[in-house]
């Protein structure tokens, strides 16, 4: 609600009271909001269906769990002009089991109500999990079975990293539990938190990313206080190590943002 007065008071002294005049016709009802963010959805996966009618194409396929829901990711990749695109094609709710039939099924029909020919489909990308790469039931198998021309299935690559870094093994994966511990130990205390900030105010980062296995705990001064002594000397038994992995994972994260 304070976007469109603004623009008004901006119009009215810029471009005059006509233009002012016309912004403030322009409807911003929370369902005239919603409604034309659902024309726009509509109407972008409606241009990419036309395309997938007509071009080849792969997609990557994933499940995920939110709050206790199951959910479906489909994201497609193609050639359009001189650009290789990629583009989230659906989102769907898991009403029962994650296995490959059950995924199978929700990718088939979501197809098939859009009159997506399968034979454009030619490689899929997933993570590594038997309900989508077995060999009988999983679901790449099903659909290698009326796809005709997929040639290939690839096994998600930053999946890949994500299983060697959990498994990193020695003294890396120690300096990289000691990172984690430290980063948790930051996050999961809001005074914590708050003094790492005042700590960093002349740096170019105020924060930190929060790891997933992270809880909140109650504050003690005391207990916080041997943590982190706990945790700095760690640190310092670590550090060329803790270097030498984040030079490995800033490559590997640029290496991801251009797949």
């Amino acid at each position: 609600m304070l976007v469109k007065p603004a623009m008004i008071a901006c119009a009215n002294e810029v471009l005059r009271k006509d233009a002012a005049s016309t912004l403030s016709t322009i409807p911003l009802s929370t369902n005239t909001v919603t409604r034309r963010q659902d024309e726009m959805s509509n109407f972008v996966e409606e241009k990419i269906v036309e395309i997938l009618q007509k071009t080849n194409f792969s997609i990557q396929v994933d499940d995920s769990t939110i709050h206790n829901q199951t959910i479906l990711l489909v994201y497609v990749r193609f050639i359009h002009g001189d650009d290789i695109k990629e583009e989230m094609l659906f989102i769907k709710s898991l009403s029962q089991a994650t296995n490959g039939e059950d995924i199978f099924n929700e990718v088939m029909q979501y197809f098939n109500d859009r009159n997506i020919p399968l034979t454009n489909l030619i490689n899929i990308a997933s993570d590594g999990a038997a309900a989508m790469t077995g060999k009988v039931k999983g679901f790449v198998s099903r659909m290698k079975s009326v796809a005709p021309n997929i040639f290939k299935n690839i096994h998600c690559i930053i999946h890949k990293q994500h299983l060697v870094a959990k498994n990193i093994g020695g003294h890396m994966e120690e300096a990289l539990n000691t990172t984690m511990h430290a980063i948790n130990f930051v996050k999961s205390i809001s005074v914590n938190n708050r003094f790492f900030m005042q700590f960093c105010e002349d740096e170019d980062f105020k924060t930190l990313m929060l790891h997933t296995e992270s809880q909140m705990t109650h504050y003690n001064s005391k207990k916080q206080a041997d943590t982190a002594k706990k945790i700095l000397e760690k640190l310092s038994e670590f550090k060329s190590k803790i270097f030498y992995l984040s030079d490995i994972f800033k490559t590997v994260n640029l290496l991801n943002l251009e797949l």
